[in-house]
């Protein structure tokens, strides 16, 4: 039997079996449409002078001003448009409010910002510039809607925020180092932080005082951190109504110590004064009983004549006596060091003194770490300065009944 192929049938077969296992695309099928999400594909300074060397990366800081070009830019506008959002600039994931893009170019598909520090953004400021520990600090760079998300980023192109410049900085470390040498210099070698006076004998200097330490601490403290702060961020307003007032609560302390020490000076000085008139009185009885015991011839007499001319003697030697102490007491010893001077009375090391002194070193850390950490100077509470101002005014309170210790010599 003689079989007969038909090469249609087996055609149409094939091609049946190969369109089932690989199915092809209708031929009026649509073309992948191009994705039109904008996307930033570059960033760079307006000033194109400021741009380094190297074009994979941008370093920028505080007063810059920076192009941002972002493909599909009137996808980005529209979407604006249409929820009735600004386009902001992202720095770190954080927007950047108050900053507008000014001008926003559709034909070069460009954004431009400048980085300024209003109070909208100074929380999100704070956050990139807090802690310093380096000139630039890496950080991702991107525009977006506000309160939504930034757009991606295309490219490998890194971007470094300029937390301090270097001309700033040595310029801060200049003046830091300058205020500290400067105050150490004078207090060790002046009466600046010491009881008023001049010097005692031999060249010595008086005590160290703690009102005045108290004063210069503050000082050191509020200069150096308003520096720091403008250097940084431009901040020339950084000053707090809670820094001012300790700065009024140490200048007030050292005032009402300087009033107290006054007043006793003047008491210490009335005092001899008074001492001093009656030992003229004693002389003036001393030379008369001398001439009376010239003049006696009688013996028993003159035994009684001796016996009053030693007892007047005697007395004008307790009133000398007493005029020594007291300008000693005026004139003071030789200071025992910082830390004995400000803590000592002339019973010791006294609680009152300590309290002041502890609150201070404790209030000076929070300072310093607020700085630190936000870049911005602390706003105490009402609380913590009436702490403060109750610890001076025990300090002054205390000063009253203290005397001028001609042993240890501390300033009261």
């Amino acid at each position: 039997m003689t079989y007969f192929i038909d090469f249609r049938i087996v055609s149409i077969l094939l091609a049946a079996t190969a369109s089932a296992f690989c199915p092809m695309s209708p031929l009026n099928a649509e073309e992948e449409k191009p994705s039109l999400d904008p996307m930033v594909v570059d960033f760079r300074h307006e000033d194109q002078k400021e741009q380094k060397i190297r074009k994979d990366l941008l370093q920028a800081g505080l007063g810059d001003r920076l192009v941002i070009a972002v493909k599909n830019l009137q996808s980005l506008l529209e979407a604006s448009k249409a929820g009735n959002k600004p386009i902001v600039l992202y720095m770190d994931d954080i927007p950047m409010k108050g900053i507008p893009a000014d001008p926003i170019n559709t034909n070069t598909g460009t954004l431009t910002f400048q980085l300024t520090r209003c109070q909208e953004n100074s929380s999100a400021w704070r956050r990139l510039l807090g802690r310093p520990d380096q000139f630039v600090r890496p950080t991702s760079l991107s525009v977006g809607l506000d309160d939504e998300y930034p757009i991606p980023v295309q490219g490998s192109k890194r971007f470094e925020l300029i937390i301090i410049r270097p001309l700033g900085f040595w310029f801060c470390s200049a003046l830091f180092v300058g205020i500290i040498a400067a105050l150490l210099l004078l207090a060790r070698n002046s009466g600046m932080l010491r009881f008023p006076g001049p010097k005692l004998e031999g060249g010595r200097l008086r005590p160290y005082s703690l009102a005045r330490a108290q004063m210069a601490f503050w000082f050191v403290l509020v200069v150096t951190s308003y520096v720091l702060i403008w250097c940084i961020t431009g901040v020339l307003s950084s000053l707090t109504e809670s820094v001012l007032a300790l700065i009024g609560i140490g200048s007030a302390t050292a005032l009402g110590a300087a009033m107290v020490d006054s007043s006793k000076a003047a008491k210490n000085n009335v005092e001899i004064l008074k001492l001093n008139q009656q030992l003229n009185d004693w002389n003036q009885k001393v030379a008369n009983a001398s001439t009376k015991l010239a003049a006696v011839t009688d013996e028993s007499t003159r035994q009684i004549v001796q016996n009053e001319l030693n007892q007047l003697q005697a007395s004008k030697a307790l009133v000398e006596s007493q005029i020594k102490q007291k300008r000693a007491e005026a004139i003071g010893q030789p200071s025992d060091g910082f830390i004995n001077d400000i803590l000592n009375d002339q019973s010791g090391i006294s609680f009152h003194r300590f309290q002041m002194f502890v609150w201070t070193v404790v209030l000076g850390i929070i300072f310093i770490w607020s700085v630190y950490e936000k870049l911005e100077m602390p706003e105490f509470s009402g609380t913590m300065l009436a702490l403060m101002g109750i610890s001076s005014g025990t300090y002054i309170g205390f000063k009253f009944p203290e005397k001028f210790d001609t042993q240890a010599g501390k300033d009261p």
